[in-house]
């Protein structure tokens, strides 16, 4: 795999750049919906949860609703629910 660099970068028109950050973003969500994806598969309702994210550091979830790309999680502790993207998502 070649890597961009920089000075490639700057060579380009904008048409180029516009198309290299489309492709950029469509493998992205890609890669998203495929760890979505097999996550769905390793994580039941009733399950313990963690978030990969700073500001959710420390706090474990229930999962109450298992979604194509998302989940609900129920904070433990508390009545409050949120709607989590599965590819931040780690069982524990």
């Amino acid at each position: 795999m070649s890597a961009v660099t920089h000075d490639q970068l700057v060579k380009m028109d904008i048409d180029e750049l516009r198309k290299l950050n489309e492709d950029v973003i469509d493998v992205i969500k890609w890669k998203r919906s495929l760890i979505a994806k097999e996550m769905g598969n390793k994580i039941s309702i009733g399950d313990r949860i963690k978030i990969d994210n700073k500001n959710y550091l420390g706090r474990v979830f229930i999962v109450q609703k298992i979604n194509k790309k998302n989940l609900v999680g129920k904070e433990e502790g508390t009545n409050t629910e949120y709607n989590i993207p599965m590819d931040v998502v780690e069982k524990i």
